[in-house]
């Protein structure tokens, strides 16, 4: 009995390295820009929001996407989960549109 709960684990642990091996991850995004994008956006819209935090960023180019979290700027409370499309201008990116998620 004790030989078997001891291959057990030894194959418990040798599949959990295995599973392991060869995947990785992708390198994290920089989520500044795409903040300092949304804050622009939305003071030119006159929309009182921030980013309470990003659920993904995905990045093609000149082009981009993010799902974030937003709240109030001057009352935090409940969030609302908005997606923003980005363009890339002169180095710099730029909110273009949003839609909110549901």
């Amino acid at each position: 009995m004790k030989k078997l709960i001891i291959a057990c684990l030894t194959i418990s642990l040798l599949a959990t390295l295995i599973s392991a091996c060869g995947s990785k991850e992708e390198p994290a995004v920089n989520s500044a820009p795409y903040e300092a994008a949304i804050k622009e956006y939305c003071k030119n819209r006159s929309m009182d929001m921030k980013v309470a935090s990003f659920e993904k960023i995905d990045v093609k180019d000149n082009d981009a996407t993010a799902v974030c979290k937003m709240e109030s700027a001057e009352v935090p409370g409940p969030k609302v989960t908005w997606q923003f499309t980005f363009k890339k201008e002169n180095d710099k990116w730029k909110a273009v549109s949003q839609e909110t998620k549901k």
